[in-house]
């Protein structure tokens, strides 16, 4: 079944979108060559298992917004860990916008 919402990511070129809340994609049944995290909930070494060998692991959200950094700090383990290991680990941040 094809949400709705998975309409404008297949527009620009993906070809799978997970639904995280019904599926989950982390059991290590399928690999991906990148996964893009948006949801923020999914520990760093789970999100690997669903990545192939050498595939990309972007995340993009905070999670908990912690007292000291501010809810990057599964981007910041996934930053020290990526020299490490041959998956590429990576975090897109985008500033929050002053109002």
């Amino acid at each position: 079944m094809q949400h709705r919402e998975s309409r404008p990511v297949r527009g620009i070129g993906a070809v799978d979108v997970i639904d995280y809340t019904r599926e989950d994609f982390t059991d290590g049944r399928r690999r991906f060559d990148v996964v893009i995290d948006i949801g923020g909930n999914r520990p760093v070494a789970r999100l690997r298992r669903a990545l192939m060998p050498r595939g990309t692991l972007v995340i993009t959200g905070g999670e908990n917004g912690g007292p000291w950094l501010g809810g990057t700090e599964r981007n910041l383990r996934a930053q020290l860990l990526s020299p490490f290991v041959a998956q590429k680990l990576t975090a897109f941040v985008c500033p929050r916008a002053r109002q």
